[in-house]
């Protein structure tokens, strides 16, 4: 109906929405094919929330492919969009996604800096859901790093947030 009746806006959205749903059931190849093109349809009409929201989706699909190069990169960006737009909330969301990339890299000092500070930040505004997954991400690293009593800590943290 989007191609029809040519309503980019409704188009993008749609791709979006498919994107997601194909990375959902494991096919992210699929869902790559779908959030490229909206991607750039975005960078035309220059919605830059709209941006962020897609690049932000690209960079969870790029990191299920093994590609966190590429991860980074839209991760990175999406945060600048958001940031500079004043989407403080948003920006914390993109540094919660920046820190999975990099923990998929082993840099675990630099993913667990980007989530204490999209804690910090994500704690202003009640995101408990973005919350829940953050502590999760420091369990995961703290686990990594053999250090049991904080990655339990943050893992109930993020029982806490959930519930």
């Amino acid at each position: 109906m989007d191609l029809q009746s040519k309503d980019q806006s409704g188009l993008n959205t749609t791709m979006n929405n498919l994107a997601t749903l194909y990375l959902a059931i494991g096919q992210a190849s699929t869902a790559l094919g779908y959030i490229l093109p909206a991607i750039d349809m975005e960078r035309t009409c220059g919605d830059r929330l709209k941006l962020a929201i897609r690049l932000g989706l690209a960079s969870d699909i790029w990191l299920k492919i093994g590609h966190p190069e590429k991860a980074l990169s839209c991760s990175e960006e999406a945060y600048a969009l958001d940031k500079a737009d004043g989407r403080e909330d948003k920006a914390a969301i993109r540094l919660s996604q920046k820190a999975a990339v990099l923990m998929e890299t082993n840099e675990y000092m630099e993913a667990e800096r980007c989530l204490t500070q999209a804690i910090q930040v994500l704690e202003q505004y009640g995101r408990s859901t973005s919350l829940a997954i953050c502590h999760n991400q420091l369990g995961d690293i703290y686990r990594k790093k053999d250090m049991c009593t904080h990655s339990c800590r943050e893992y109930m943290k993020a029982i806490e947030y959930a519930d």
